[in-house]
């Protein structure tokens, strides 16, 4: 896999989900609104479409815990691709 770029390593083996997502959240962003993150006290900015991404793709795999959200956001490179490394 060295040298190739993930977006057509997902294409070559099949695995668009990801790259389907994330275009979507893309599509959906719209301004400033989507670009405000969500913060709880003292905790790390999240970016809202990466989180629905996550959760989305998450119901794809079959992952709905929010522990096994968070393994998936760690571990599944699909998931990384949609969060841009972001880990709840």
């Amino acid at each position: 896999m060295c040298g190739v770029r993930l977006d057509a390593y997902f294409t070559d083996k099949g695995q668009r989900e990801a790259l389907d997502i994330r275009e979507l959240l893309q599509k959906q962003r719209t301004g400033s609104h989507s670009r405000r993150g969500i913060k709880q006290a003292g905790d790390r900015l999240y970016a809202p479409e990466a989180m629905r991404g996550l959760i989305l793709y998450g119901a794809l795999k079959g992952v709905s815990s929010l522990r096994g959200l968070e393994d998936l956001a760690r571990l599944d490179l699909g998931s990384l691709w949609i969060t841009g490394g972001a880990v709840p």
